[in-house]
């Protein structure tokens, strides 16, 4: 440790003179003025330690990323952790405490991952680590850890239809969403037991009168989850004379006065 300060004090120092001579600011992380060259086959990459999410775990709600990368050594190279990344289902994850270079020996991190939807997610992190001999040479290591975890989130079930509705028919089409897929799909009329379906639907036989719906949804994680109530009201259409019915009417009407008018005039007519 009492070498690498030593070392690291000149480079920095050096770092600083060339920068004042040169009017530049110039890296003073200790592998500054080294060359790059290939890393050797024998060379191991960082070790990435994910503590949380543990894989395979499932989680509601608030859940922690929580990580650890250690340098690796060899031969007679310092060592340290250059570069650390996070992604959630091949989206970047913005770490808290920043990115970019580290220059440390051992890296920690831990904070709130962000929101995920209900369903099956996967975090990979990668690691670049540097393996360098101040103002001589240095290499680059490569590292991937992944685990995949699941979010327990309840689905969320709209009824699309207007609240209050007024309908005057003895049928009601049951149409909804879901945004997830569902083991278990149900609805319950007037709070009545739950009736299983397999989506959507019409309810037919309906009394006259006000009455109330719920959907109800399991996820195929067993999470459940309800609509909104929808309220609407059944009327009992008025009936009414359509007019082939009334022309028939009169019709009929038509023909037995005149069949009445015509036996009666023969009535009289005999009479005499």
């Amino acid at each position: 440790m009492k070498r690498r300060i030593t070392v690291f004090t000149l480079v920095l120092a050096v770092s600083m003179l060339i920068g004042i001579q040169t009017g530049e600011v110039v890296d003073a992380n200790p592998w500054a003025f080294s060359t790059q060259i290939d890393p050797p086959s024998s060379a191991t990459p960082p070790i990435i330690s994910i503590h949380s999410p543990k894989n395979n775990a499932s989680y509601s709600g608030k859940y922690n990323i929580s990580v650890s990368v250690k340098g690796t050594q060899y031969d007679d190279y310092f060592s340290d952790i250059y570069h650390v990344t996070f992604s959630i289902d091949n989206e970047s994850v913005t770490i808290p405490h920043g990115a970019g270079v580290l220059g440390l020996p051992q890296y920690d991190t831990s904070f709130i991952g962000p929101n995920l939807t209900g369903g099956n997610h996967s975090l990979v992190v990668k690691a670049t680590g540097i393996l360098f001999k101040p103002m001589q040479v240095f290499f680059l290591v490569n590292s991937t850890s992944q685990v995949n975890f699941v979010m327990r989130v309840a689905p969320a079930i709209k009824i699309l239809a207007d609240q209050s509705a007024n309908i005057t028919f003895s049928s009601f089409p049951l149409n909804f969403t879901v945004d997830q897929p569902t083991s278990w799909l149900g609805y319950s009329l007037d709070n009545l037991a739950n009736v299983t379906i397999d989506g959507n639907t019409t309810l037919t036989g309906l009394s006259d009168g006000n009455h109330s719906l719920i959907v109800y949804g399991n996820n195929t994680f067993g999470d459940m989850a309800k609509s909104e109530t929808i309220n609407f009201t059944f009327k009992e259409p008025e009936t009414s004379l359509a007019p082939t019915v009334i022309a028939s009417v009169i019709i009929a009407v038509t023909i037995s006065l005149g069949l009445l008018i015509y036996f009666r005039r023969k009535i009289i007519h005999e009479a005499k």
